[in-house]
């Protein structure tokens, strides 16, 4: 089985090491094709609800679209509901949990009990 993910990069090196862990331990179980997203500068979720960009309209549809960090989230999920895919937050998302398809939480992130 072949599936398309969509990763999402804020400019953060550490966000981008995490997005990268996860994908390189799917890509052991599928072989894929992965498109990365620079959100850092004009990439907003408006211009993904509203594909002023057009480029991603040139992409393979998603299976997964993969964020980590917070500016992240909202430009994932204009995409997941624009374009498809199961939506994956890597970190505690500041939204509600039942906005997205599956949230990694690293240890480090997860509330006190």
């Amino acid at each position: 089985m072949q599936l398309t993910v969509w990763r999402f990069l804020d400019g953060n090196r550490a966000h981008e090491k995490q997005s990268a862990a996860l994908i390189c331990g799917l890509q052991s179980s599928y072989v894929g094709e992965v498109n990365s997203l620079d959100i850092s500068s004009s990439v907003t979720a408006s211009s993904i609800f509203l594909d002023s960009s057009k480029k991603l309209s040139s992409l393979p549809e998603p299976d997964f679209l993969i964020g980590t960090g917070r500016r992240s989230r909202l430009p994932m999920l204009a995409a997941r509901h624009r374009f498809g895919g199961r939506a994956v937050a890597i970190n505690l998302p500041q939204l509600p949990f039942r906005w997205f398809d599956f949230v990694v939480v690293p240890e480090h992130d997860r509330p006190p009990l």
